[in-house]
């Protein structure tokens, strides 16, 4: 890989630890409900709720509740509506599909150049998400001592 291919491949792996960063949150988070919330669902993070409870386990132990331990956690809590689960998945499909035209594009490079391989480059570095994670790397890249003559 050239060098541009390889910006793209970090840019894109970039794209790809976010959505499974997201993808990861979802699927290993704990759930809950309320009746004040209609269209929403309460979302914690498994370490912080494990952590409450052994906290807690060790108050009971030592009887040192406070009494404000479920308002704590509850400071750590988020509430997922559908329309955030549906991005969620629709970031997933696009990411998906993203890693799978790159793959298909590298796959060409046997093939020599074409006007079609300079497009679907072009293609993959204007997906809105890679090109933020460009200018991301060109500014940490920028600021970066070791850029400094």
């Amino acid at each position: 890989m050239d060098s541009d291919e390889q910006e793209l491949l970090a840019a894109i792996l970039i794209v790809y630890g976010q959505t499974e960063s997201a993808r990861n949150d979802i699927a290993h988070g704990c759930y809950g409900s309320c009746d004040d919330i209609e269209d929403g669902i309460i979302w914690l993070p498994t370490k912080d709720n494990a952590n409450w409870t052994v906290s807690v386990w060790h108050k009971d132990e030592a009887g040192s509740r406070s009494g404000d331990e479920h308002a704590e956690l509850a400071k750590k809590m988020l509430v997922y509506k559908l329309s955030d689960l549906k991005a969620v998945v629709s970031e997933i499909d696009d990411t998906w599909k993203l890693v799978f035209n790159l793959i298909s594009y590298l796959q060409t490079r046997s093939l020599g150049p074409d006007l079609k391989r300079a497009e679907r480059f072009h293609r993959l570095r204007s997906e809105p998400r890679v090109s933020k994670a460009l200018a991301q790397m060109r500014d940490r890249k920028q600021r970066s001592p070791q850029s400094q003559p």
